[in-house]
């Protein structure tokens, strides 16, 4: 491999600082502020590649500033959000948080292009310095952009309620041109279907806060 010489570097960062959108949400360009490591890792591998990388797994689809009250009751963010049918599950009782206050988070839209397990899942999302989202954040998101469920499920792994037949669950929003919805998905044993279509069905809500 033939080492870059400081000229061709100096041309290659003016092309790249030159290339950058001057429209991005400053919350989104304060997280990779917060993050120089993420954002030096994706850098590499965006630009040097590395085989097999986790990057090739996972897309980040969608970036979405929001602001959170974790005061606000499921019930009261349930109505907010105007759904077409709610799951008698999705409760203050089965879905609480520790969380507390007022918080401005960044939600991520994440799409795996393979199928994959809930444990892989969270794996990868700590490997970008990303959390699953919780129920109240996953409300929030559908309170703000309640059209994006239209088009594909969404999963919040970072909230679990375990029924009386010991089934684990999460949160889902779900939808299509007609309808609208907020339910839950069955955790145990799962494995996610994963693609390249724009249709792949289920994606998951993942969470950066500062």
């Amino acid at each position: 491999m033939s080492i870059i010489q400081k000229h061709q570097f100096r041309e290659f960062v003016g092309a790249v600082v030159s290339s950058l959108p001057d429209n991005l949400d400053s919350a989104i360009v304060q997280k990779w502020i917060d993050t120089p490591e993420r954002l030096r890792g994706v850098l590499y591998k965006t630009f040097a590649g590395d085989g097999e990388s986790a990057d090739v797994l996972a897309r980040t689809d969608t970036f979405c500033p929001i602001s959170v009250n974790y005061g606000r009751s499921i019930e009261d963010w349930v109505e907010a959000c105007q759904c077409d049918n709610s799951s008698s599950d999705i409760t203050s009782e089965h879905f609480p948080t520790e969380r507390q206050g007022i918080a401005e988070v960044v939600v991520e839209i994440v799409r795996f292009f393979q199928p994959i397990s809930t444990e892989d899942a969270l794996k990868e999302f700590a490997r970008r310095g990303l959390r699953p989202a919780e129920l109240k954040e996953l409300l929030a998101f559908s309170e703000k952009h309640p059209n994006v469920q239209r088009e594909f499920s969404i999963l919040a792994l970072g909230s679990v309620w375990k029924n009386q037949e010991n089934r684990h669950l999460a949160p889902c929003l779900e939808g299509d041109p007609a309808w609208r919805s907020i339910g839950t998905r069955w955790l145990n044993g799962d494995t996610w279907e994963g693609g390249e279509s724009d249709e792949c069905p289920t994606r998951f809500a993942a969470v950066y806060s500062r």
